[in-house]
């Protein structure tokens, strides 16, 4: 799935951006795992300096969209140690959602044998 790469940094960011793209549109057709492998890429080609938090929540929630919590508590914890103020709000409030979404599923999972 490697588009191109080229070391001239307007390159990169550019094909960065195209990866982004891929990659929300993967998640709107569905295609997580797509997804997760587009939004890894465009990491991958910005600049070590950047700091993408939108691209690195996105990356998260492809990680728990595909069962991989671990992982996403990870990007989600870098996020909130970075101490932006938006997105380490966003960022604590996913978690609070994953803690959330694995209790009510533990619930059902409980309520459908009773």
């Amino acid at each position: 799935m490697i588009l191109v790469k080229n070391s001239k940094t307007g390159a990169t960011v550019g094909l960065s951006l195209a990866y982004q793209e891929l990659g929300e549109t993967s998640v709107k057709q569905g295609e997580k795992q797509k997804a997760l492998r587009a939004f890894r890429e465009a990491l991958d080609l910005r600049p070590k300096s950047s700091q993408p938090y939108d691209l690195q929540f996105r990356l998260a929630q492809c990680y728990q969209w595909t069962k991989d919590r671990e992982k996403a508590e990870e990007i989600l914890s870098r996020i909130i140690a970075s101490g932006d103020p938006f997105w380490s709000k966003v960022a604590q409030a996913q978690i609070n959602d994953i803690g959330l979404t694995q209790s009510m599923n533990a619930f059902d999972i409980g309520s459908k044998k009773s």
